[in-house]
């Protein structure tokens, strides 16, 4: 109790943790009493780490042909990317885009003809109508896959009215979930929070079952590039899974530029109340030592399968780039409009029956939170 409470009062005059000194404060949470060396500390942070993971893109479902792909012609993947470009919600958010592919292809007539057979609305909870397609949405949510399951079974035979499916979700969060759909990575539409419109998403995938969103947006949240592309094009490597189905391999080097003492609190927040883990959810990372052969070029599905460690817990990468967060600024967190809010809300919520004063309150959430932090390093 009193170490943290000199910590606190250390912080709130002005100390700051370093990355060494971060490393010791690790090292005495644990049983060793070896000297921590500044090689060992930055090849332990996460900020200092790359992070990899893969997800399903699927080819022309009408295609009797299969797919091929190589290291050098990903062409066969282009037929979503193609219908996404030709629906007017894509065209309509003016922008920047940052996938290259897309950037050479705007303005260029189509080679894919337009794909309507299994077009259907989705209406959002501000009433927008936007067109999807069914098979590709089904593909990738399993959420939206039973709904449409369920809503064709309620249409009758001689009806050709479209199907129509709420999705209860705002139309700007509907149409960057969508992206990720059909193009395999989001492009362009982020809001002025980048972190939140991130920590958003990632709930709205997990309520969803959309796995891959999920791990695109935790792929974000520790990013030092949060804006990159993950598209079959942009991607590291790609591989064919079965006749019409690939693995597209994406990596980010950490150091997450979105999570700051504004958003790291949120981040730690979103992190503890995930509870999809799927399968297949894996997300590997590399130490800085043992990095070298990954960063220069592509990285290979060799060096994918042999990394120094992976996760099946989404978001467990967020929470360490939060809580490392929250130690290196943990001034500002305390100063923050966030944890300020916190505190507020502790105090209205123990209203007037509570025995401590609001000054006591304050500092009993800065040592629950330091405490919190020391907890998930240990």
């Amino acid at each position: 109790g009193r170490r943290l409470s000199s910590s606190v009062l250390l912080f709130r005059k002005g100390a700051e943790l370093d990355e060494i000194g971060l490393a010791r404060v690790i090292q005495s949470l644990g049983e060793g009493d070896s000297k921590v060396e500044d090689k060992s500390c930055v090849a332990n942070s996460p900020f200092h780490s790359l992070y990899a993971s893969h997800y399903d893109h699927y080819g022309d479902p009408s295609s009797a042909e299969e797919m091929y792909i190589s290291a050098y012609d990903r062409t066969a993947l282009r037929f979503w990317s193609d219908q996404m470009l030709m629906l007017p919600w894509f065209d309509e958010a003016d922008s920047i885009i940052t996938c290259l592919w897309i950037d050479n292809e705007m303005g260029l007539e189509q080679s894919s003809s337009k794909h309507e057979s299994d077009l259907i609305e989705l209406i959002t909870e501000d009433r927008h109508q936007i067109l999807a397609h069914s098979s590709i949405v089904s593909h990738k949510s399993e959420k939206l896959a039973a709904a449409i399951r369920f809503a064709e079974m309620n249409v009758t035979c001689d009806s050709n009215d479209m199907l129509r499916i709420h999705v209860g979700i705002s139309r700007r969060m509907l149409i960057l979930m969508l992206q990720h759909i059909y193009h395999g990575s989001i492009v362009k539409g982020w809001g002025a929070s980048l972190c939140h419109d991130l920590l958003e998403l990632s709930l709205i995938a997990e309520e969803f079952l959309c796995s891959s969103l999920l791990i695109e947006c935790e792929m974000r949240l520790i990013a030092a590039n949060p804006t990159q592309c993950f598209c079959w094009s942009c991607c590291s490597a790609v591989r064919k899974a079965n006749k019409s189905t690939a693995q597209c391999l994406i990596k980010v080097k950490g150091g997450s530029r979105v999570q700051t003492a504004e958003t790291c609190l949120d981040a730690l927040a979103v992190s503890g109340q995930l509870l999809l883990a799927p399968e297949r959810y894996r997300l590997r990372r590399w130490r800085a030592e043992s990095q070298t052969p990954v960063l220069f070029g592509r990285l290979s599905w060799k060096s994918y399968e042999v990394s120094d460690c992976a996760t099946a817990t989404p978001f467990a990468a967020v929470k360490e780039a939060a809580i490392v967060t929250i130690l290196f600024n943990f001034r500002s967190v305390l100063q923050g409009e966030s944890f300020l809010s916190q505190i507020e809300g502790m105090v209205e919520e123990e209203g007037e029956h509570s025995k401590m004063s609001v000054m006591d309150q304050t500092k009993e959430a800065e040592l629950m939170l330091l405490q919190l932090c020391l907890d998930e390093l240990s």
